[in-house]
């Protein structure tokens, strides 16, 4: 139960940050993303 509740202030902040963090981790491994995208639909 407290980790659940003291992972919500988390949740918020990766939400909110997720586009920046998105763009950092592209610039950083463009290929593995290309990668992962497309080895979780096909």
């Amino acid at each position: 139960m407290t980790s659940a509740s003291s992972r919500s202030p988390l949740v918020d902040a990766v939400r909110t940050d997720l586009p920046s963090l998105l763009r950092k981790h592209v610039a950083a491994h463009p290929e593995q993303v290309f990668v992962e995208s497309f080895d979780g639909t096909t």
